[in-house]
């Protein structure tokens, strides 16, 4: 690959450091989690880059995902890892909604839900078992869930726990499901209450002072 005489990188050169840039952070990579890194030019941009890696060895060519496309790569030890046996957890976790692990909205599409989940960094998700329970943004305060049927037990222990290692460690809810700020529906606001939410103007707060049944 030649430099320009100025010494500036090349745009192949860029090209080159982001595909490979998308195998480290995803594992398995598709069009999907190409399209949600932004690649300029998108996955018809760096699949030729990622052919020439498998001619190198350093990705691997395969349908490692159902469901996912036909066109997969993947870092040899991320192959490694799917052939394992499989040590399913179903121990709720919150990840950031813009994190490569979390595959929703990018390589997975969201679950049907009545509100507008993004990919946005102030959004945290929570899964559990493999599925998406509840969406959560710092910003708006506005929570998704996914599962209306999870009890709020299971989703925010480690919903708290993410807020603690932000700005706030509050957890303010102002609007669930995209319905309009401040409306509860009665059954989730009685659970919300049972959990150690109090009423705020226009929304529900859980403060770390409280007791919360069931949360550490």
């Amino acid at each position: 690959m030649n430099r320009p005489a100025d010494g500036a990188v090349s745009d192949t050169e860029v090209l080159h450091q982001r595909a490979i840039d998308v195998v480290l952070r995803h594992g398995v990579v598709t069009r999907e989690a190409v399209l949600s890194e932004a690649v300029r030019g998108g996955f018809a941009a760096v699949y030729p880059v990622l052919c020439t890696l498998e001619d190198r060895g350093d990705v691997r060519r395969g349908y490692f995902v159902d469901g996912l496309g036909a066109a997969q790569f993947a870092a040899p030890e991320a192959v490694d890892r799917l052939r394992e046996p499989s040590e399913h957890s179903s121990e709720p976790v919150a990840v950031s909604a813009v994190d490569p692990a979390q595959p929703f909205g990018a390589a997975l599409p969201w679950p049907h839900h009545g509100g507008r989940a993004t990919r946005s960094p102030s959004a945290v998700v929570v899964i559990s078992g493999g599925r998406a329970v509840v969406w959560f943004d710092r910003r708006s305060r506005h929570l998704i869930r996914f599962d209306r049927e999870a009890p709020v037990a299971e989703w925010l222990g480690c919903l708290t726990a993410a807020m603690r290692t932000g700005r706030t460690s509050d957890v303010e809810i102002k609007r669930h499901d995209g319905g309009a700020a401040g409306e509860f529906e009665a059954d989730f606001r009685a659970e919300l209450l049972s959990a150690g939410f109090v009423d705020a103007y226009k929304s529900m707060r859980w403060r770390p002072d409280r007791s919360v049944r069931g949360v550490q």
